[in-house]
């Protein structure tokens, strides 16, 4: 420990072991012994992505300068993650096993500004006032005498917090329910095991909202404000403030359709949602003057993006979790009562190059479609990207809307439906029938309007190059040819893929001659923001291209979902994709869209044959950055080829 590290502490260690100061004498000789193997389990350990564990941390009202303790810090919490954001962190936990796995990877990893340390969590060995932050995981295991415990930890806590400090603290909701994927005889064990909770996993303290909000008043902290957060503090979904979490309409509309759907079949009240959610968050302070204002916040402020930091909430917002990707906020403005902004936030040094791709792509959308006022409506507005307080953000406007509802099967009716009909009679199948008609009914209309968005962008964006598909079939050929050149199974398919489109098309058919254009990517409902059943917006442009074939947006749009659904459920033996595509009406509808795709092309018809086939070939062929696996698209890879193949059109 430096001289600067030695200023927060009140004492010295009791001892040292293995690299890792001991500030506890009440430890048991078992829970000191020396780990000979620790580095080489840590290092046959895969990595995991925990980066997602500090996501939370930009609702907190920190800096690149604050210095944190982490209360029970381990290998993969919130220590590693949040070191990036800030000045130190001190890492402390009452058992040596996890401190010392800490202290590995830390090592391994060449970070320098976390110090791990076992320590008492009632008897914490640093001077008083002295942190700007203290994150507290609250499923620690207290041991006996849990109340008293408990209550001089928190005091404890209070004592080493900056009087402008805050207090983080999360944990499991005692009267959770897991309602994001509702199972009848799951929701019922749920329902029954609330009251369990109460009695057993006495070391173990769980809150209700309302009573951890009493406990930290009882132990001094105020400014105190209420967080729900679903699926996990951990990996956070959704966390939002009490204030705002299915109060606001604007709210429940955009960010809680499935989740009010799931609440309503089980007779749930929606006002009541927030206090069965499956996790609390708290933010509190020490004194009623500490600004509590978040750190995203501020620096929207810095970057005068905003006008003031009191009238604006921040709302985590994710949908993925890996290292190399941002994580999302949006922002809701108290006078207007709309949210203004959607902020992606780069976890890494890779992250960030994500954002910047994205955004130079982008702005040179906006440069081919400037002066459209169909497209311009549509696509995201970057307000502001760069870096801010030691964090790389990109900042775009707001689409007050939903994502297009993507479910082909409906969850599991229409799986066990289709299953059935082989099984026991072809009568079943009508269940399927009417699951998929409905939902085709419901999402016709946004396939359309997407189309008509594909053509009209490709009507900006085209280029001067023209090219018969005949030369575009050999051009991809030898594509192909160079890329698997040592994989023959993948040729194989490819081979037949290409046979099957020449034995198709007649001569005049592939002399079709059609203009390079931009295109999206990664064009899919995932993609499509919309708004009572209407397109609004088309979003994540981070695989656009600059110059491309016009089949590939198309097909990627109807055959993403269609494929991805299949291969999930219904890769069987006995139930083909044709048959699928057929009990669905898929076929029907893909039949339909392609030839609306084709007339606003001006396209020969004869087209639609093999546009899938031709789609599936592209996909095989695309060139992804380092942080996207291929293997994540439903179209890539052999078996969904040799499965494209086998659709009859």
């Amino acid at each position: 420990m430096d001289t600067k590290t030695e200023e927060i502490f009140s004492c010295a260690p009791y001892n040292i072991l293995s690299g890792v100061p001991i500030f506890s004498n009440s430890l048991k000789d078992h829970d000191l012994r020396p780990i000979s193997s620790t580095e080489d389990i840590i290092s046959s350990k895969k990595r995991s992505h925990y980066l997602h564990r500090a996501d939370a941390h930009f609702l907190l009202p920190i800096n690149k300068n604050a210095i944190l303790l982490d209360v029970r810090a381990m290998c993969e919490g919130v220590t590693i993650p949040i070191s990036n954001f800030c000045k130190q962190v001190y890492a402390v936990n009452s058992k040596f096993l996890p401190t010392k796995l800490l202290e590995v990877r830390i090592k391994q990893d060449k970070i320098s500004n976390i110090i791990p340390l076992v320590s008492n969590l009632d008897a914490l060995p640093f001077k008083d006032n002295v942190f700007d932050c203290i994150f507290f995981d609250g499923m620690t295991e207290w041991g006996n005498n849990t109340e008293k415990l408990e209550f001089n930890v928190l005091q404890e806590l209070r004592r080493v917090l900056k009087f402008d400090g805050i207090l983080y603290y999360s944990g499991w909701n005692k009267i959770h329910l897991h309602h994001s994927n509702v199972k009848l005889f799951l929701f019922l064990f749920n329902l029954c095991s609330i009251p369990l909770r109460f009695f057993i996993h006495k070391n173990i303290r769980y809150y209700t909202p309302i009573h951890l909000m009493s406990v930290l008043k009882i132990a001094g902290f105020t400014n105190i404000q209420l967080y729900t957060c679903s699926s996990h503090d951990s990996q956070i979904k959704l966390m939002a403030p009490f204030d705002l979490y299915y109060k606001n309409n604007k709210f429940k509309e955009i960010f809680c359709c499935e989740f009010y759907k799931n609440l309503s079949r089980l007779f749930i009240p929606f006002t009541l949602s927030k206090y069965i959610s499956p996790a609390t968050c708290v933010i509190a302070s020490c004194s009623d003057k500490a600004k509590v204002a978040s750190r995203i916040i501020n620096i929207l402020y810095k970057t005068n993006l905003i006008d003031s930091i009191n009238n604006y909430y921040a709302i985590v917002y994710n949908n993925r979790y890996s290292d190399d990707l941002p994580t999302n906020y949006c922002v809701y403005s108290k006078s207007t009562h709309r949210f203004v902004f959607f902020i992606k936030i780069a976890r890494t040094s890779t992250c960030q190059q994500f954002l910047i791709n994205e955004y130079k792509n982008l702005m040179n959308v906006w440069d081919k479609i400037k002066g459209n006022k169909f497209l311009s409506s549509m696509v995201p507005r970057v307000i502001f990207n760069g870096c801010v307080d030691n964090c790389h953000l990109m900042v775009i406007n707001h689409f007050n809307c939903t994502q297009t509802p993507v479910e082909f099967n409906w969850k599991r009716i229409k799986r066990y439906a289709d299953i059935l009909s082989h099984v026991l009679s072809p009568k079943f199948r009508f269940i399927s029938y009417l699951v998929i008609k409905r939902w085709f009914l419901s999402i016709e209309n946004v396939i359309i309007q997407a189309i008509d968005f594909i053509v009209e962008f490709q009507k900006i964006t085209q280029s001067s190059k023209c090219i018969s598909l005949e030369e575009y079939l050999s051009i991809m050929q030898d594509t192909c040819y160079i890329k698997y050149c040592h994989n023959k199974e993948m040729l194989g398919t490819i081979n037949n893929s290409f046979d099957i489109i020449k034995s198709t098309l007649n001569s005049d058919d592939l002399q079709t001659k059609f203009h390079y254009c931009s295109r999206h990517g990664d064009f899919n409902f995932c993609n499509l923001l919309t708004k009572n059943k209407n397109l609004v917006a088309v979003i994540d442009f981070e695989h656009y291209e600059n110059e491309g074939s016009p089949f590939f947006d198309f097909g990627s749009l109807l055959l993403t979902y269609f494929l991805m659904y299949y291969k999930l459920y219904y890769n069987m033996k006995n139930f083909s994709i044709l048959e699928y595509a057929k009990s669905t009406q898929w076929i029907n509808l893909y039949n339909k869209m392609s030839n609306y795709y084709c007339l606003q092309k001006g396209y020969r018809i004869s087209l639609t044959k093999v546009m899938h086939i031709l789609v599936g070939i592209e996909q095989q062929i695309m060139i992804y950055p380092r942080y996207r696996n291929p293997n994540s698209f439903p179209m890539f890879g052999e078996e969904s080829l040799r499965l494209i193949n086998q659709i009859k059109l």
